[in-house]
């Protein structure tokens, strides 16, 4: 579910600001696998217990919020 994903996307955002801060390349590997849909507006979206993540929650929330030096996304759903 959404919450269960914001609390270890915080913790691995926390591990990450640590590795940083003692000058540690960082690389994250983000891997899903599960049910995918098209949101209403027709762009891909995974599917959660209590909803969809929508795409461009995943870049914000991931990619842009993680800020690993690399990202790696692998996604396993339909429409991804």
């Amino acid at each position: 579910d959404r919450a269960s994903l914001q609390q270890a996307l915080l913790r691995v955002k926390s591990g990450l600001a640590d590795d940083r801060r003692r000058d540690k390349r960082t690389e994250l590997f983000f891997i899903y696998v599960g049910h995918g849909s098209l949101d209403e507006n027709g762009r891909g979206a995974l599917h959660l217990a209590d909803g969809l993540w929508r795409r461009e929650e995943g870049f914000r929330d991931v990619i842009d919020g993680l800020s690993a030096d690399v990202t790696h996304v692998i996604l396993d759903a339909c429409h991804a």
